[in-house]
């Protein structure tokens, strides 16, 4: 498609029997929805979104439902922010902003992770620039305004993936 502009991370979803994905442009800070109309194996019809929070090198996506609501989370690197959007019930609805998030902590965002666990929001982000994996805590909303603290100290750290086996709790990590 001529809306792909440095493609970066990309997240699945299927509802109502079609998949979808979002994805983020690292060129353009541009933020995709790919609807597969005939399947997976077949070409899809894409719709940029926009640049929904003045995002300068979009870097990072997340996507999670959860109670029947669907959020992302996007990074962007250049304005040391995070934008937590909101698609209601579907991901056919336009996103609003949910929640931006900016802390002196957070400097070139990259990989972001969000968790719900026991009714409470957390999300993970690779702080890149200054080295840091840090935690995010919003409570029981994720529009509450967050907590932030530095969980780890990791050289360059990009990619994040999120792992619970019954009560314990992983974080994985990839560094440049």
């Amino acid at each position: 498609s001529g809306l792909l502009s440095g493609p970066k991370n990309i997240e699945f979803i299927k509802e109502d029997g079609l998949w979808y994905a979002l994805l983020v442009n690292y060129g353009n800070s541009s933020l995709l929805r790919i609807k597969f109309d005939n399947g997976l194996e077949n070409p899809p019809s894409a719709t940029s979104l926009g640049n929904l929070s003045g995002w300068n090198i979009l870097r990072g996506l997340e996507l999670v439902r959860v109670t029947g609501e669907l959020y992302a989370a996007v990074s962007s690197f250049n304005n040391n922010k995070t934008t937590i959007l909101s698609f209601g019930t579907s991901i056919t609805n336009p996103p609003t902003v949910f929640n931006d998030i900016t802390d002196e902590l957070i400097s070139g965002p990259i990989g972001i992770r969000l968790v719900n666990s026991n009714n409470k929001w957390f999300a993970f982000i690779a702080s890149n620039n200054n080295n840091k994996i840090l935690k995010v805590s919003f409570g029981t909303d994720l529009s509450n305004t967050p907590t932030i603290t530095e969980l780890l100290s990791v050289p360059k750290p990009t990619e994040l993936k999120f792992w619970q086996a019954g009560l314990i709790h992983h974080l994985f990590t990839t560094s440049e």
